[in-house]
């Protein structure tokens, strides 16, 4: 386990998390807990732990809470100083809320999380989501139909609010390698009876899909799925290099609202190119992004080929054409009709 411990303190390095206090997301599961003993031991940082009882599975959610608990508080004793507890619930029953249960229970969680963080001055919360989880989402995204962006998976570090990042360390490590250190340590955890029922289509892939491809293929294929998501992140870090060359040399800012672009530049850049330009422009007005489909970005490139003045994007966004100039506008109306 000595290769475990060194690869989680060079990814704990390469994630940058500030020297101040972290806080560990702890459900009491198997990667959450390797993820607390692995920052308790290997590193020095002041750590907050915090737990978040949905209260969807009764007894069993309260054992979880009281497992949390105990070890939150022989971490206290065993290193003074350094170990902090925060438990919450959901301000209103989960089960009575309208909409899908599994999501609304993310956005409670994290809603809570990021509550606490403020609340004592955390600027890093810390998951225990691990390659697995990551070879899960890369094949969830492919089944929905993902672009280029989707195969990048689950991001190691992320922006939450302002001031506030989401990092996740343990995304190469599988959960098999999380279980034989906790063995190793004879650290138990809680298993999640939830996780074992096909209700939830992450479970069914997990339990069902995953499981049938590595037979199909003769070997596992949740590494292989992993190792998509880490291509497609360093490519798409060359993509956004680029893209934010081309935009600081041809594009015009003519207020918040409002860019223009030569067609001829922007025939040059290419058509995926272009439908990522976009993005980055969106992005930096903070325009709305989303409803943006392939078709619609087709719309756009068809557009550009074929001379038409104006298409209607979704988002409020315009896209307008001089054709004598070769200019394109693009204007964004927060009141605008979109179309889907």
């Amino acid at each position: 386990m000595s290769r475990l411990r060194r690869d989680f303190v060079e990814a704990l390095d390469r994630l940058s998390p500030s020297k101040s206090q972290l806080m560990v997301a702890l459900s009491g599961g198997a990667d959450s807990v390797a993820l607390t003993m692995l920052l308790t031991m290997e590193s020095d940082f002041p750590l907050v732990l915090a737990h978040f009882n949905h209260g969807l599975r009764g007894d069993e959610s309260d054992q979880d809470s009281c497992f949390v608990g105990n070890l939150a508080k022989k971490l206290e004793l065993n290193y003074p100083g350094r170990i902090r507890y925060f438990s919450g619930t959901p301000t209103t029953p989960l089960a009575l809320e309208k909409g899908n249960l599994e999501a609304n229970s993310r956005i409670a969680r994290y809603s809570w999380l990021v509550q606490i963080a403020k609340q004592i001055g955390c600027d890093s919360i810390l998951t225990g989501h691990h390659a697995q989880d990551q070879a899960e989402t890369v094949l969830f995204h492919i089944l929905r139909g993902t672009g280029p962006l989707g195969l990048k998976g689950i991001a190691a570090k992320k922006k939450l609010a302002k001031g506030l990042n989401l990092i996740r360390p343990l995304l190469e490590f599988s959960p098999e390698l999380l279980r034989r250190y906790l063995d190793e340590l004879g650290q138990p955890f809680r298993v999640d009876s939830s996780n074992q029922i096909g209700l939830f289509t992450r479970n069914r892939l997990r339990r069902e899909i995953l499981p049938q491809l590595s037979e199909i293929m003769g070997r596992p294929v949740s590494p292989n799925l992993a190792g998509i998501a880490w291509h497609a992140k360093n490519l798409h870090k060359k993509e956004l290099a680029k893209l934010r060359r081309w935009i600081s040399i041809h594009v015009q800012f003519l207020g918040p609202t409002k860019v223009s672009f030569p067609v001829g530049e922007l025939k040059k850049l290419g058509n995926y190119s272009a439908m990522g330009m976009i993005g980055q422009i969106a992005k930096i007005l903070h325009w709305p992004r989303r409803g943006l489909s392939r078709n619609h970005y087709k719309a756009f490139w068809n557009q550009i080929l074929n001379r038409v003045r104006t298409i209607s994007l979704p988002g409020g966004l315009t896209s307008t054409l001089d054709v004598s100039e070769q200019i394109l506008t693009l204007c964004y109306s927060p009141t605008g009709s979109t179309q889907n």
